[in-house]
């Protein structure tokens, strides 16, 4: 599997007037913008979506580590249907799909 190149650090929330500022603390001194997400009425489950977005690399990480478990068991606790889901939801998640 592939390094997928997306920003690195923690990501988290402003909730400012209107909208969600979606940014990352680097680690190193710098907050970088990563996306402004809408809560206006156009925009049903708005907060929701924002906090999917902030968990992406978390969940990515935590998809990576489970398939990286299930493949080493595999031959033990056979898991195929969970392991073609994490591949494609890890495929997915770098493009390939």
């Amino acid at each position: 599997m592939a390094e997928l190149n997306y920003t690195k650090g923690e990501w988290y929330l402003n909730d400012l007037h209107g909208h969600f500022d979606l940014r990352c603390d680097c680690g190193d001194g710098r907050n970088i913008d990563i996306a402004h997400i809408w809560k206006g009425i156009h925009t049903h489950g708005g907060i929701a979506n924002a906090h999917l977005i902030a968990s992406a690399p978390n969940l990515y990480e935590a998809c990576k580590g489970a398939l990286n478990m299930l493949d080493a068991i595999d031959h033990i606790y056979p898991t195929p249907k969970t392991q073609q889901e994490l591949k494609e939801a890890l495929a997915k998640a770098e493009g390939k799909q």
